[in-house]
């Protein structure tokens, strides 16, 4: 009894600092919002469109303000996590898909939304295909805000500094890395000390060698399979010849992100998030970098695959304010808004027949497009598309591998243990 009274304590200190008062105008109700940015203060400009939506929605006369409730990435689901266990959800929340959506459909705060989606030919607005990934038994149980898809960004100019062309196939991508080295260039950025990002080059070094993720989750493929020995054995050939920049393992993503943005690096392997980053005012690079798939390894390798997630946006189950929480879902997925996530932001369109001017958006989205149109496969990333405890064991796995504290061998091993204990639970 103690430790939960100690448990609810906790949860009500944290909360008491996580909602704050915010609207442009008095209003009788509110209407909690809780996203993972800080409105007021960031300059991001997926961050940027959505506080157009919530000020859209605010100088509605709806009778209604939103609440805003803001949190940094990496503590997001931390607070989220408190809301569940002090049962103080807000009215409406992000999520990301896979494993952290199960995990809070699991507690049952998620309002099944097919019925909702159905009113007045919603969902048909939706390009249907996003909706895979955001179902639990069967059920809607998010809305896509907006799409992103791992790439490999480059720089232009180092890239013609160094005598180098586009590479598609993995033996291409080795040479273009010694030829920036060579140059006096970090041929790639990463992030060692948040695996995640060390995590999305494991996955397409995986998928490209032959280890499906959608097959492990089937059943029809083994964390043993050679497919990742080789996928640890190219991220190996990456670290031995010094591709990685300088400090990589001690780089967060942030400063990965600023070491591209600012010059210093040929290639970055991140989301399409990053075009806002680098089209964003600390960026020098905004007219020179370009994008490419991640390439081929091996024959039978299909570089037409492509790693694709939403960010996504839910509704608590027993929301008092529901008629407001539709209302301002519509604004933010509406044309006028979802046209700005692309055209301001570069973010890929969620919605089926949007029209965008790319004459507008960032050069690095309409590049991006032109590829994936020729798009064979997609597939999630490993530690959201994979059970919570085996997703993080195996970006784990990845950066073991880079640190040189196991072979490949061990290191999927390991994930395969931990992968067969979540099993038997």
């Amino acid at each position: 009894m103690k430790k939960k009274a100690l448990a609810c304590i906790l949860a009500a200190v944290m909360l008491s600092g996580i909602f704050g008062g915010c609207g442009s105008k008095p209003a009788d109700k509110t209407l909690k919002v809780f996203y993972w940015d800080d409105l007021e203060t960031s300059t991001d400009l997926t961050t940027q469109q959505f506080k157009a939506a919530v000020d859209k929605f605010n100088e509605a006369d709806n009778g209604y303000q939103i609440e805003m409730t803001t949190s940094d990435i990496s503590n997001y689901y931390i607070k989220l996590n408190a809301l569940v266990a002090a049962d103080d959800m807000p009215d409406v929340f992000m999520c990301h898909p896979g494993n952290l959506m199960r995990n809070a459909a699991e507690s049952g705060v998620l309002m099944e939304l097919d019925d909702i989606l159905k009113k007045d030919g919603w969902y048909d607005t939706f390009n249907p295909a996003y909706f895979d990934s955001l179902k639990y038994g069967g059920k809607i149980v998010g809305l896509p805000v907006e799409a992103a898809s791992a790439c490999v960004f480059y720089n232009k100019d180092i890239f013609a500094a160094a005598g180098a062309e586009i590479p598609t196939t993995w033996e291409e991508f080795l040479d273009v890395c010694q030829k920036i080295r060579d140059a006096g260039y970090a041929p790639i950025v990463t992030s060692g000390t948040e695996d995640w990002v060390i995590g999305i080059l494991g996955g397409y070094l995986s998928d490209r060698n032959g280890g499906s993720v959608n097959a492990i989750v089937d059943g029809t493929l083994e964390w043993t399979d050679s497919s990742f020995v080789e996928a640890g054995n190219c991220l190996l050939e990456l670290v031995d010849n010094g591709y990685f920049q300088d400090g990589y393992l001690g780089d967060s993503n942030g400063q990965m992100t600023t070491k591209f943005i600012t010059g210093q690096a040929g290639m970055m392997v991140t989301g399409s998030w990053a075009i806002s980053d680098i089209n964003g005012v600390e960026s020098t690079v905004a007219d020179i970098a370009g994008v490419f798939p991640f390439p081929a390894i091996g024959g039978a390798s299909d570089a037409n695959r492509w790693i694709i997630k939403t960010d996504n946006i839910c509704i608590d189950h027993d929301t008092e304010n529901l008629d407001a929480a539709v209302e301002f879902l519509k604004i933010l997925t509406g044309e006028e808004i979802q046209r700005n996530f692309a055209e301001i932001a570069g973010r890929l369109p969620i919605l089926r027949n949007l029209e965008i001017n790319y004459d507008k958006a960032p050069v690095q989205l309409k590049e991006l497009s032109d590829y994936m149109a020729d798009m064979t496969g997609s597939f999630g990333y490993f530690n959201e598309t994979l059970s919570s405890e085996t997703g993080s064991e195996f970006n784990n796995a990845i950066l073991t591998i880079a640190l040189k504290q196991a072979t490949p061998e061990d290191a999927f091993m390991r994930v395969k243990e931990v992968s067969d204990e979540e099993k038997a639970r």
